[in-house]
C-alpha cells in the first residue's frame, strides 16, 4: 500500500452567541449566509471543537487521491487503478444513489401499491 501525503486549508468564522438558538426546536429553517456562522451557547463555557471539528470534516476531499491525474482504487476489488486494470464492472453512480434506490423501492416507510 502506498502513502501520500496532501495539504489542505480549512477556514474558519463562528459567532458565539450567548443565549438560546431560535430556531432550535425549527424542523426546516432557511438560514442566511450570516446565520450559518451563529453557534449558541448557554453558561459559561464554549465548546470550541464542535466548530473546529465541523471546518476540518467539510474541508476534506469526498475520495483522496494522490494527484490531480489519479485514477483512485477500484471499489470492487480495491487494486490501485494507476499500477493495474482489473476486470471488474463498475457503474457510474451518484454519491447519493443508495438514498434514492430506498425511497424507489419503497424503504424507509413508504408506500407500495
Amino acid at each position: 500500500m502506498d502513502t501520500f501525503t496532501r495539504d489542505f486549508q480549512a477556514g474558519l468564522y463562528l459567532n458565539y452567541i450567548q443565549g438560546k438558538d431560535p430556531n432550535k426546536d425549527a424542523e426546516k429553517v432557511d438560514l442566511k449566509n450570516s446565520e450559518v456562522e451563529r453557534v449558541y451557547v448557554s453558561g459559561n463555557n464554549i465548546d470550541l471543537s464542535v466548530g473546529i471539528r465541523e471546518a476540518i470534516v467539510l474541508s476534506l476531499p469526498i475520495t483522496f487521491l494522490c494527484r490531480e491525474q489519479c485514477r483512485g482504487l477500484c471499489p470492487v476489488c480495491g487494486i490501485d487503478r494507476n499500477k493495474t486494470k482489473c476486470k471488474c464492472k463498475v457503474e457510474k453512480v451518484s454519491l447519493f444513489a443508495p438514498v434514492f434506490m430506498k425511497r424507489k423501492t419503497g424503504e424507509k416507510g413508504s408506500k407500495k401499491k
